[in-house]
């Protein structure tokens, strides 16, 4: 194997921890797991087969404390529905830093579901996304972490 690769991994699963005895053989790897703080109802019909946020956080943890370097992807963020100060809160410590996603509504699909299940978050996003962009670098700034990107689609509506 060779053990010189750069290797970044990004995942939904928890299932990444069983190979930390080879990620910890690789010079430069970091791990990162796609987290949110959606409840269990939401992340299931969300994420249906994705485990749950504690066992993603728990994931995160146990890579951390391996010696791997370890960030958040934080997606996606949908206002009302995604608290950030909470996935931030519950993961500081063992997280070097985070890439935050916000809801890609391109997809018709998802953007009708959304309009129709929360349309006050549809409203955030689609009539108040500056305001909303400002209370993420604000939430960033209290908790006072490393943030290394900050997506934001455009929304075709």
């Amino acid at each position: 194997m060779n053990k010189k690769i750069e290797l970044r991994i990004l995942t939904k699963s928890d299932l990444v921890v069983g190979d930390t005895d080879v990620l910890r053989e690789l010079e430069k790897v970091e791990v990162e797991l796609t987290v949110n703080s959606f409840d269990e109802g939401l992340r299931r019909e969300i994420e249906p087969r994705a485990p749950s946020m504690e066992r993603r956080f728990e994931a995160l943890e146990k890579l951390h404390d391996a010696g791997i370097g370890t960030y958040a992807f934080i997606a996606p963020v949908i206002p009302n529905l995604t608290d950030l100060g909470y996935v931030i809160e519950q993961t500081k410590d063992f997280v070097e830093y985070y890439i935050i996603e916000l809801l890609n509504l391109k997809a018709r699909t998802f953007r009708d579901w959304l309009r129709e299940n929360y349309p006050a978050s549809y409203s955030i996003i689609t009539n108040e996304l500056e305001r909303y962009i400002n209370k993420i670098h604000r939430t960033i700034e209290e908790h006072r972490v490393v943030v290394e990107d900050i997506i934001v689609h455009p929304q075709s509506l």
